[in-house]
């Protein structure tokens, strides 16, 4: 019935049976001996996936990108081939409450963006490099919606330091050199007039003695 031996039975039950194999009624037979339970075996546990990198997510919002460069020619419109980037050019961005942000360039990484703007009016400003003064506008005010992209260029050129020429202007006189030279002027008139005056003595003399002379040799003639 349970597919268990009758030898096995009598085995199990050796102490507990009667004469005969006799078998009472109620009597509780061993027919099998108890099998161990097994132990579980655990389960592996998965192995911990790392995160895999992922790529940054783009600002939301507005952005304005801008970049210095020298306007060789002065037409407010960038030759990349010939005009080069700029460093050391101040860029601020500001709206109606003030200063957003600010931006040095470094004359190499330029355009540089401005990201993350809300929607609004802002206003660009660029202050020239040292040396360098704008080609053309120094500040655009401009209006920004949803995910605007706006690219700004600033040209600049040369400053131009102040005309020189080869000649050493004349100092202009003031009222002392003035009175100087008037000083200077009566001083030598009055030298030269005791000049001639000597001058016209020695002669007044010398005409003297010789109508002295002519006096006496006319004298003795007589």
């Amino acid at each position: 019935m349970y597919g268990v031996e009758t030898d096995q039975i009598r085995e199990l039950n050796a102490d507990s049976l009667g004469p005969n194999d006799m078998i009472w009624p109620g009597q509780e037979l061993v027919i099998s001996l108890p099998s161990e339970t097994p132990t579980p075996t655990p389960l592996p546990v998965p192995p911990t996936l790392e995160p895999s990198p992922t790529l940054e997510s783009a600002s939301i919002g507005a952005s304005i990108c801008v970049l210095a460069y020298h306007d060789r020619n002065g037409d407010t419109f960038r030759d990349e081939a010939a005009e080069e980037l700029l460093p050391n050019a101040e860029f601020t961005v500001a709206d109606a409450s003030g200063v957003v942000d600010r931006y040095t360039s470094d004359g190499i990484s330029e355009p540089y963006c401005f990201t993350g703007l809300a929607p609004g009016a802002y206003r660009v400003i660029q202050s020239s490099p040292p040396g360098y003064e704008p080609s053309g506008p120094a500040e655009w005010s401009v209006a920004l919606a949803g995910e605007t992209s706006l690219d700004l260029q600033f040209g600049n050129v040369r400053s131009e330091g102040p005309a020189t020429s080869g000649e050493t202007p004349n100092p202009v006189p003031t009222s002392e050199s003035e009175d100087d030279t008037e000083q200077t002027g009566g001083s030598t008139f009055g030298h030269i007039f005791a000049i001639v005056a000597k001058v016209s003595g020695i002669l007044v003399l010398l005409l003297a003695a010789g109508v002295a002379v002519l006096f006496i040799l006319t004298q003795r003639r007589r």
